[in-house]
């Protein structure tokens, strides 16, 4: 990976973004058929973000889920109340995985928040302005930052 995971950094949603995003579903669906898998985070609305791809898979079961990505190079992650997770740094950004059961609770608040930052573009502009004041910094700070500003829009509901 060509970034520093510690320190913030912002691209540009980009087509060869897109296209890689394309090529990692299909590689996911021949390993895993009848999963959902679909864009969240900041390339799905698409704005300006972390050099990272947030990727929500929809499963039968999380655990068999995670095993079989493991074969294609994805390190296991955590399961936190349901929802485990996968990372793979082989490409230009890190590509980070977020797998529930089907009709998880935490599937609508992701799609709730892509719609909400997609209909209003003052938001979408107002998250991106804190982003790019973040650039340089520590990815902790920025955390932080993020989190404040999640709360003061009502973001986190």
């Amino acid at each position: 990976m060509i970034f520093d995971e510690n320190i913030v950094s912002i691209i540009e949603p980009t087509r060869e973004l897109s296209d890689l995003f394309e090529q990692i579903r299909i590689k996911i669906s021949s390993l895993i058929p009848g999963a959902k898998i679909e864009l969240i985070g900041s390339l799905a609305i698409p704005m300006k973000g972390k050099p990272e791809m947030d990727i929500l898979i929809q499963t039968e079961d999380v655990e068999i889920t995670q095993d079989k990505l493991s074969t294609i190079n994805f390190s296991k992650g955590p399961i936190i109340e349901e929802e485990g997770f996968c990372k793979n740094r082989d490409y230009k950004i890190l590509i980070e995985l977020h797998i529930v059961p089907f009709n998880h609770k935490r599937i609508h608040k992701y799609k709730q928040l892509i719609k909400l930052l997609q209909e209003n573009e003052k938001l979408k502009k107002s998250f991106e302005k804190l982003k790019l004041s973040y650039e340089g910094k520590s990815i902790k700070e920025y955390k932080v930052a993020k989190n404040l500003f999640m709360e003061e829009n009502n973001l986190l509901n």
